[in-house]
């Protein structure tokens, strides 16, 4: 090898060199343009130096909207909040910083807090609850940690279930539904010494916990008996349905249906080649595939379609997937019922008569799912009467 040949390795690390030369010259303080959010199940650190502990704002305070949004009927159930998953809507900063506060309080609160972004795959496990977040206005950041900052933040608490109206929401404790309200606070004043990453971490704790207060002033509502298992009897919730730019926001599990919620955003889409076709077009050609998907009578305003059978899954029952158009896009659903429900209840009926408390817990979510028959019903009372041994 020539001795000349190193010149090359020498000129890349003096660039390098000089590259870190001139962004530190800038002044600008590891955290100044907010936290990193990644998807996954969110953990805080292990170690006790890796921790950051948030700056107390000093004064926070918030003005509150609520954008208006379809009401919950009266007579259903809170879904409980034991596997939150926090979505971040855009990348801005305050959007960040709220996602990750929400994420620490739900942890702390003793829920399974997810984070999720929306050029990840979608969680693939079932969650109870949804918090979408999305930055509506911001000030630039501040110059220093602890300066005056202000932003409004719009939060939405989702239940990801099958809406209301639709072909199989009968099958539910609850229907699909939305809370929102958009959030601005303002922020001012730290301890002296105080680091960007301990401000930020003190903004989301703040914008945080009053979150929390919005959408569950009585505390948050555990499930200490989770939804009974399908995995063994029907496998892993299975992948939806791809096609851009639909977007599925979150996958569910209840007793007797689980499966996914998504949307299309907007009425139009650009093709590779630059023309505009309706935004649903490419779902629809995906669902036209004869060999995987059989299309069923409408019901109402939804279009659905069924998976045809697969050698490899057997006789288990089939995933459907169903689309109705709204006032900004689709809503798009992919769900499959339990099988044999009946037969399956009366095992919990029979479970919970011998002092099976998990049963027990079970029939108590289910009976006032409004498809069960009267008969059930009246063996799911009669089940829940008898004191628990």
């Amino acid at each position: 090898m020539r001795a000349n040949s190193l010149i090359p390795i020498f000129a890349i690390l003096l660039v390098c060199a000089c590259a870190w030369w001139l962004v530190r010259a800038q002044g600008e303080d590891p955290g100044v343009r907010g936290p990193a959010i990644n998807p996954g199940i969110y953990a805080p650190a292990k170690r006790a130096k890796h921790r950051i502990e948030p700056a107390r704002v000093l004064q926070p305070s918030f003005t509150l909207v609520r954008p208006p949004v379809p009401a919950r009927p009266s007579t259903q159930a809170d879904p409980p909040w034991r596997v939150v998953l926090i979505e971040a809507a855009d990348r801005d900063l305050s959007t960040r910083v709220a996602v990750l506060g929400l994420a620490e309080e739900f942890h702390l609160r003793g829920s399974i807090a997810v984070i999720a972004t929306t050029d990840a795959k979608p969680f693939p496990l079932g969650v109870d609850r949804v918090v979408r977040v999305r930055t509506l206005k911001e000030d630039a950041a501040p110059r220093l940690p602890g300066e005056r900052f202000t932003c409004t933040v719009r939060l939405e608490s989702i239940v990801p279930r099958l809406p209301g109206g639709h072909p199989d929401a009968d099958v539910q404790q609850t229907t699909g539904h939305v809370d929102a309200v958009d959030l601005t606070g303002e922020f001012l004043g730290v301890a002296p010494g105080t680091r960007w990453p301990q401000w930020w971490a003190g903004v989301g704790q703040a914008f945080a916990r009053e979150a929390v207060l919005q959408f569950a002033p009585t505390g948050l509502a555990g499930c200490k008996t989770p939804v009974s298992a399908w995995e063994n009897d029907l496998g892993r919730l299975r992948d939806p349905v791809g096609a851009d730019p639909l977007r599925w926001t979150a996958a569910f599990q209840d007793d007797l249906v689980r499966g996914w919620i998504g949307r299309i955003d907007g009425r139009t889409t650009t093709t590779r080649n630059g023309s505009l076709e309706p935004a649903v077009a490419a779902l629809e050609r995906r669902l036209a595939d004869a060999k995987t998907w059989e299309p069923l009578p409408p019901t109402g305003p939804w279009r659905t379609w069924r998976r045809r059978a697969e050698p490899e899954t057997g006789s288990g029952p089939p995933w459907t997937v169903s689309l109705r158009e709204t006032a900004t896009g689709w809503e798009v659903n992919q769900w499959q019922l339990r099988p044999h429900p009946a037969a399956l209840i009366q095992a919990w009926i029979a479970a919970a008569r011998t002092g099976d408390a998990i049963a027990r817990a079970t029939l108590d979510r289910v009976k006032d799912i409004p498809r069960i028959p009267d008969d059930l019903r009246q063996g799911i009372a009669a089940a829940l009467a008898r004191p628990a041994p």
